[in-house]
């Protein structure tokens, strides 16, 4: 930020030669820890050990696809998992999906067990869901899939502590677009992606990627997924967090850029508004870090 100096900042770069950028989100890294203790579960030899495999979302980037409302894996398996829960007598072994923190989850797993007596209404519901979630979701994701496989129980086995709190967490965990800027033409404001899920030896982790063209709304979706996840007896941290550079409708750059758009032209541009995160962005936290302020615009090559 102190090396920079002046009352205007252009980029020449934007990929789009109709239309001036005029906005992009901010982002931040949202990391949940779960303490979990794998348990000795008493009688094994009464359960039956359920893979439950979800695949086959369509998935995308979650800057440019979270206004479609498409299947996240890792929140789906959230719900699925806690409708088992409050029907059937569940424990939980294993959990993972999701690949990238910044990419709508394609799959998920989870590893469980149930009463054996359980088992077939265990498998009816499960087949009960993926038939819903087709139904509601055959126009975004036709290709999902959920995939069962089936084993014995070993003579000993560990299940994972804290089943409750973590499965209250993936279900209520929000997802998706949180407010818009404009819902007819998909301009999102802030949003927030479950990108991924992993088990390690002691841990759960989820890592949610929250975006954001106003800093006002991103840093109150923050202070209410902090809570949640406190409330949920997790552990939270962020790794990193950029501001957004929110739309100026009185810009005097936007106002000339315009005019010099329209007189090269014969026609007024479209002003865009990215959610993903551009470099504007990270000049525009280090200029407000040093007390200064520019005029921002980014322009066809």
């Amino acid at each position: 930020g102190n090396l920079l100096h002046g009352k205007y900042y252009i980029g020449l770069d934007y990929v789009d030669d109709q239309a001036i950028l005029v906005s992009c989100g901010g982002s931040s890294d949202n990391i949940a820890a779960f303490d979990v203790t794998p348990v000795a579960l008493e009688h094994p030899k009464d359960y039956t050990v359920l893979t439950l495999e979800l695949s086959g979302a369509a998935g995308g980037h979650s800057a440019l696809e979270i206004h479609k409302y498409g299947i996240n894996c890792i929140k789906a398996l959230g719900e699925l998992l806690c409708q088992l829960n409050e029907r059937f007598s569940i424990e939980l072994i294993h959990m993972e999906g999701g690949t990238k923190i910044n990419a709508i989850a394609t799959w998920s797993k989870a590893r469980i067990c149930c009463i054996t007596s359980q088992f077939a209404s265990v498998k009816k519901h499960v087949d009960n869901f993926s038939t819903s979630m087709y139904q509601k979701y055959r126009e975004t994701d036709p290709n999902f899939n959920i995939a069962v496989t089936v084993e014995d129980a070993p003579e000993e086995m560990q299940v994972l502590s804290n089943k409750e709190n973590l499965l209250y967490l993936l279900d209520v965990h929000p997802n998706g677009v949180v407010t818009w800027i404009n819902p007819a033409e998909n301009i999102v404001e802030s949003s927030i992606n479950m990108g991924i899920l992993r088990t390690t030896n002691n841990q759960i982790i989820l890592y949610s990627l929250a975006r954001s063209n106003n800093d006002y709304f991103h840093d109150e979706l923050l202070r209410k997924v902090k809570a949640l996840i406190k409330n949920a007896g997790a552990t939270y941290r962020i790794e990193s967090k950029c501001c957004s550079w929110d739309y100026n409708p009185n810009s005097s750059l936007q106002t000339q850029a315009c005019e010099i758009y329209k007189k090269i032209h014969g026609h007024e541009p479209k002003l865009d508004l990215a959610h993903g995160q551009v470099e504007t962005g990270a000049i525009m936290q280090k200029m407000k870090e040093c007390g200064k302020y520019m005029d921002f615009s980014s322009e066809p090559k």
